[in-house]
């Protein structure tokens, strides 16, 4: 019996009542059980799990078992595979490994969770570590089908079945709370995960019927059970945070009981669910109390004086107002942490907290300005500790600044506070500055050149100078040190040449070489003037070329938003040009940076741009569909202007890369030229007739798939029309010229395709009156296949709309 088949007889046999039924079903699990025990064919072990999973529901113990067997089982098992002709079995070992069999069993028991919910969560709980992402992944998605507030289960059809109320929560919670300390630590990701939806303040379900589908999302009912769930999973978080060892995973707690606190975007919840929240918000505020004052994690405290501002600002009730100011004086009494609010402090509250006697109109007018009026009172906290550096305290501030400078972030830039305090402090203490940079240096790399920036205006120039000198003999800091001339307008223009032959000679260091030569560009690029356009073709052709020995692009991807770089490529020699050319053709796909470079190009010579196109389309790493390589972009933004002004060339140059595969060059070449010209003008049309009326096959062949990419755009028919006149009137070209006309782009509703051809009728009619016969008669078979295009389009949207209203029902059937 085929396996679809003997499938859908045990779904059907599955929905009727009875022991006998029961008994039948469960002499079918036994069979599985039994053959899933010997079994090592992939293909024979998925048929069994999708069998299985038809009638889980009503032998849900066996199922289970059988489940847990299998799971146990299969990383112990050698799959073997069906064989495929021209499909080698290497190739099917990658495309079906034994996590996605390991996913199908999960997938199993999620349709089963409600009926064994402490065994299957368990389950879950387990594979959310799983070492395969995929895995761990649908371990995660059982976990939310398990603990989730969902309409349709919480209160059932309205009808024959009750629903199940917060039954499902009450049991995660439980089981929670029966972990032991050790399968807490294990599975943290997992039990951060369903607190987080045990908190969650919305129930949330779906209706459908066959012309929509219906989200429906509301407050979570403040019954007593559900309290004692929400109080229950707060206190749990609360123990949990006294376990854990890392800052990640201390955030991870402070962020999910951020759930207790919220309402529900549905915005509508009586009293009774405003009070339980604020009730959870009040125990929130307690946690924050008790683990400020010892929390030496300045990032962490940082995060609870942001949440607890917002608590404060955004919840109208007394005793949040009294817990949130308790939370801010206990925060203010942390020293540290005033300091790294203003060095650091992305998330830090520096405007004064409203008291619940104050008028908020008024104190908001104060701080009309607030961005201004905070980088006042940080600028002015910076002059001053910068200036408060001392011998006697410079150990303290060495011991702060290198843990500031470990926090995660891309760069200087992130932290611009930290920064401009660094600065200062070389300008006004370059002794103490010179003194961390000799021993701390490669722990300040990405900050490095704040004190640059500092000290090349002090006394101590010189001996920084010679640090760097020493640095890039090492092959050190090399692009900290070719950055502190992008902003620079004395440009050393030495150290930039050793810089660059010092990363010529680390080529082999991909991660040494790419970004110093990265920051020589932006360098030069940043400070181009008049006088030095010997820069251009000396280190910056120099750099550009070793970033393409490197395959790297980003060197000239970083610079495109200069105003400066329309002033370089004009001054460029035709080496620099075909050098910069080559390096953007490294790009794997044309965005929007490289389109302005590219645009700069073509304003000067825009065939030298239409022939680097060509150089990508031709390209073998193309044919790498695993690459992520597109050759020519969707569309342009920019580089449209400077390539339409000239549509004789563009034609006959890309005509030129065509190469008899009609398929491919629509999407190359001719799709090219599409973009040049979205509009179709008068000039690019003419072309294409020029071609047309020229008798060539081939390049007639060129127009029709450069024709292909306008989705039968009427703005196409004089060349069609030209087309029909010069094929023969039996010729299989003519039926290309029906797909060109057909095509119709997006169309939407059910008859939606039925109304596009309609339409496409409507435009082809004024053909029916052309003097030329051949025009005439391709008009009239044209509009006979729209026809038949038309009947089939209803017919099929008739059709699944019924199919729909058999599945989903109608909206008397929801209503009913």
């Amino acid at each position: 019996m085929e396996s679809d088949v003997k499938k859908n007889l045990l779904k059907n046999l599955a929905k009727t009542a009875g022991e006998g039924v029961v008994k039948a079903l469960e002499k079918e699990a036994d069979k599985i059980a039994a053959a899933l025990q010997e079994e090592t064919n992939y293909n024979a072990i998925e048929q069994q799990i999708e069998l299985l999973d038809a009638f889980a529901y009503r032998v849900f113990a066996k199922a289970f078992a059988i489940a847990q067997s299998l799971l146990e089982r299969i990383p112990q098992i050698t799959l073997t595979y069906d064989k495929l002709e021209g499909f080698p079995e290497e190739r099917l070992k990658e495309l079906h490994k034994p996590h996605s069999l390991i996913i199908r069993v999960l997938a199993l028991l999620k349709n089963i969770r409600y009926h064994m919910p402490d065994e299957i969560l368990r389950a879950f709980l387990e594979y959310t570590t799983h070492d395969d992402e995929t895995v761990s992944k649908e371990a995660f998605s059982g976990l939310k089908a398990s603990a989730e507030y969902n309409l349709d289960i919480f209160y059932g059809d309205g009808k024959s079945w009750g629903g199940l109320g917060p039954q499902p929560q009450q049991k995660v919670i439980a089981l929670l709370e029966s972990l032991t300390p050790e399968e807490r630590k294990n599975y943290f990701n997992g039990i951060v995960a369903l607190c987080d939806l045990l908190l969650e303040p919305s129930i949330t379900g779906t209706t459908s019927t066959y012309a929509k589908m219906t989200f429906r999302t509301g407050a979570v009912p403040a019954l007593p059970e559900i309290r004692e769930v929400r109080e229950k999973a707060i206190a749990y978080l609360d123990n949990l945070y006294a376990m854990v060892e890392t800052a990640e995973q201390k955030r991870k707690i402070i962020s999910t009981l951020k759930s207790a606190t919220q309402f529900s975007h549905s915005g509508r919840y009586g009293d009774d669910v405003k009070q339980m929240l604020f009730g959870n918000t009040v125990a929130v505020l307690k946690f924050y109390q008790r683990i400020v004052v010892a929390e030496g994690d300045m990032e962490i405290v940082q995060h609870i004086e942001h949440l607890t501002y917002r608590l404060h600002h955004n919840r109208d009730d007394d005793d949040i107002s009294t817990e949130a100011l308790a939370v801010k004086a206990l925060i203010d009494e942390k020293q540290e942490y005033q300091i790294f609010k203003v060095l650091i402090g992305f998330e830090g509250v520096f405007k004064p907290w409203r008291t619940r006697s104050q008028d908020a109109s008024e104190e908001d007018k104060k701080w009309e300005n607030e961005y201004r009026q905070i980088e006042e009172i940080r600028n002015s906290r910076v002059e001053e500790f910068s200036g408060s550096v001392t011998k006697d305290n410079f150990e303290e501030w060495v011991c702060r600044i290198l843990t500031y400078a470990k926090i995660e972030s891309r760069d200087m830039a992130t932290f611009p506070f930290f920064a401009r305090f660094l600065e200062k402090l070389s300008r006004k203490s370059p002794d103490l500055a010179i003194l961390l940079l000799e021993e701390h240096s490669s722990e300040l790399e990405r900050f490095l050149p704040c004190f640059f920036f500092g000290l090349l205006d002090t006394s101590a120039a010189v001996t920084l100078r010679g640090m760097m000198l020493k640095w890039i003999d090492a092959g050190q800091h090399l692009a900290s040190i070719a950055r502190v001339f992008e902003f620079r307008k004395d440009l050393d223009i030495e150290l930039l040449q050793l810089t660059l032959q010092k990363a010529k000679q680390e080529k082999d260091k991909k991660e040494i070489a790419i970004p110093a030569l990265r920051q020589i560009i932006a360098a030069i690029a940043a400070n181009y003037e008049e006088n030095r356009k010997l820069l251009i073709n000396s280190v910056f052709l120099d750099a550009v070329r070793t970033l393409t020995e490197l395959n790297d692009a980003g060197g000239l991807l970083n610079i495109w938003f200069r105003k400066e770089v329309a002033k370089i490529v004009n001054d460029m020699d035709a080496p620099v040009l075909e050098a910069v050319l080559e390096n953007l053709g490294l790009a794997k796909r044309i965005d929007y940076q490289a389109e302005q470079i590219l645009t700069c190009i073509a304003e000067r010579m825009p065939e030298k741009v239409l022939n680097f196109f060509g150089k990508r389309l031709a390209s073998k790493e193309e044919e790498n569909l695993g690459s992520g390589y597109d050759a020519v972009p969707f569309e342009f933004h920019t580089l449209q202007q400077p390539l339409s002004r000239i549509p004789e060339q563009a034609v006959d140059i890309i005509s030129g890369w065509y190469d008899g595969k009609y398929g491919l060059f629509i999407h190359r070449g001719a799709k090219l030229l599409s973009n040049i010209f979205p509009d179709f003008p008068d000039q690019f049309k003419n072309k294409l007739l020029g071609l047309v009326r020229s008798r060539n096959r081939e390049k007639q062949m060129i127009v029709m798939a450069v024709l292909r990419n306008y989705e039968g755009s009427p703005v196409t028919h004089d060349v069609c029309k030209e087309l029909v006149k010069a094929l023969d009137g039996d010729s299989r070209e003519l039926n290309e010229i029906n797909v060109i006309l057909e095509s119709t782009g997006v169309v939407h509703g059910e008859y939606g395709f039925m109304h596009a051809y309609k339409l496409k009728q409507e435009e082809i009619r004024p053909w029916l009156s052309d003097d030329d016969e051949r025009v005439r008669a391709f008009a009239q078979r044209y509009i006979t296949r729209l026809d038949a295009q038309i009947d089939w389009a209803k017919k099929q949207a008739d059709e699944e709309i019924e199919l729909r209203k058999f599945k989903y029902g109608t909206d008397e059937d929801a209503s009913g």
